[in-house]
């Protein structure tokens, strides 16, 4: 008996395919497990002794499509279709900003660090022609 090259010939069969789930061929046939994400199991396969393969699949080793946008959108505050500008008044402890959004026009509000007080309506629509006169 050889255990070289005749022997290799005999080895025709696939004890392991392609894993839906991770893309590995690492899926048992027979024992319809795979060996690298445990699928079908709901959980991940996942062991702390390997850091290594902890590694390779961990958040940002592929594209993060999504949450690249969401960490660029962290950063300005999750704000979405306005655009701000601060702008001091008289008073340093009073901070008046304005909110253009596409849908509802201009919304002003005023903060203090006491209690914040909604603009007048008519204080709104003065602020508004002077807005569309530049």
């Amino acid at each position: 008996m050889t255990k070289g090259t005749c022997s290799f010939g005999k080895k025709n069969n696939k004890t392991h395919i392609v894993c839906r789930r991770c893309g590995k061929r690492s899926y048992h046939v027979q024992k319809s497990t795979c060996a690298s994400c445990g699928y079908p199991a709901a959980k991940l396969r996942k062991y702390n002794w390997s850091e290594k393969a902890l590694r390779r699949r961990t958040t940002g080793a592929g594209r993060m499509a999504h949450l690249k946008d969401v960490q660029r959108r962290f950063r300005n505050g999750f704000r979405e279709g306005l655009f701000l500008i601060f702008t001091k008044l008289t008073n340093p402890r009073v901070l008046f900003f304005m909110v253009f959004t596409h849908t509802f026009g201009v919304q002003c509000c005023l903060f203090s660090p006491h209690s914040s007080v909604l603009f007048s309506a008519l204080f709104c629509s003065v602020l508004r022609s002077l807005l569309y006169a530049l």
